[in-house]
This record gives C-alpha cells, structure tokens and sequence, in this order.
C-alpha cells in the first residue's frame, strides 16, 4: 500500500493480524508504542539509486533523455542516502555522520529487517517472527528491468556518493544474518528434542 492509500485501512491476513505497508520515515514515536510490531525492508543503494533514475525516466517528461550521469549530478546527499535519511527520520537535505548513527540505532526498534535481494529469504523470516503469511505483503509495483545489470564505473561512481547507505546497509544485514542464524538454531534444536514418530 502507498501511504496515501491507509484511508482504506489496514490489510487483514488469514493469521488473523493485521499488516499496513507503507513507505514513510522512522518517526520517534514510533519507539513508545505498546501492542505494535515494526519491520523494514533495505535494498541495495547502489540499485536503489539506479532503480529510482529507471522509475524516474518512465514517469517524468524531464527526465526522459537524461543519461543517468545528468540524473547523479542533478540529486543531493540526501537521494543518495535516502535509506540513512528515511530511517534517521532526518527532514535535513545534507545527510551526515549524525544520521548514520542515529539510522542505525533505530534500527533495533524493528522486530525484523528485510533485503530486497533477499525478498522470499526475508518474507520466511518475516514469517517467523510474526506468525503471518506472505500474501498480507502488497505486491512490487516499480521493478527494474529484467536482467539489468549495474556498470562497474557506474558502481564505482555511485559508491562515493551512497556512502552512509553503504554503511548502514552493511550494518543491517550483519544484523540480519545473526537474526536467521539465531532462527535455524532454534528450529534446529526443536527438531531435534521432537520425538522421531511426531516429526513431520
């Protein structure tokens, strides 16, 4: 769901919980509520800013004979660092140090974290933790093309400038890696104390 779209209230799963998805801020208030669970999902920022000057040049005339290095000369710190800023609940427009501690400290609100990369790795795991099932999560709408591939002198170029979503983004999946080991061990151990003739 786009955020414009909660009006219509929240999604409501066959487990019975209730999912709203939305592409907003981390918001302080967010950290003093009772009875509510948060995940996120982080992409790749290098694909994210590729993916964004895809989207941009199918959606708006201005951009539609742009080369995507007229497109990374035209954006601030801030599109670059989008994931920092969004996550910082940042409104600045320079994203900096400050902000990538602040992302990543928010960061430990959220039960679970997700990867676009590893989307149906990340719906098990979000699975898991909230006892839900895949088809609450509202469809990809803006899907690079098939196949594309990132240039080296592209990477390059787009490293320099996503350096803080870099940073939190390496940081997140050490994070997320800990969180899936954790998981396997713990149905590892069930199966295990499971007596042979009840297991599956």
């Amino acid at each position: 769901l786009r955020s414009e779209e909660l009006r219509l209230g929240p999604l409501r799963n066959p487990s019975g919980s209730t999912v709203v998805a939305t592409h907003s801020f981390f918001y302080e208030w967010m950290k003093r509520l009772d009875g509510f669970s948060f995940a996120t999902m982080l992409r790749d920022p290098i694909r994210r800013v590729v993916s964004q000057f895809d989207f941009e040049q199918r959606m708006f005339d201005r951009h539609k004979d742009q080369s995507v290095v007229e497109f990374i000369e035209g954006i601030s710190s801030y599109e670059f660092n989008l994931q920092t800023a969004a996550l910082s609940g940042s409104p600045r427009m320079d994203v900096g140090p400050i902000d990538l501690e602040k992302a990543k400290a928010n960061l430990h609100v959220f039960d679970a974290i997700g990867f676009v990369e590893s989307f149906d790795e990340s719906l098990r795991l979000f699975n898991e933790i909230f006892g839900i099932e895949s088809s609450a999560v509202a469809p990809t709408e803006n899907v690079s093309p098939e196949g594309s591939v990132v240039p080296e002198w592209l990477v390059d170029l787009l490293r320099e400038r996503c350096t803080y979503d870099i940073e939190l983004y390496e940081y997140a999946q050490r994070s997320y890696r800990a969180k899936v080991a954790a998981l396997e061990l713990l149905a590892t151990e069930d199966r295990e104390s499971t007596p042979p003739s009840l297991r599956g």
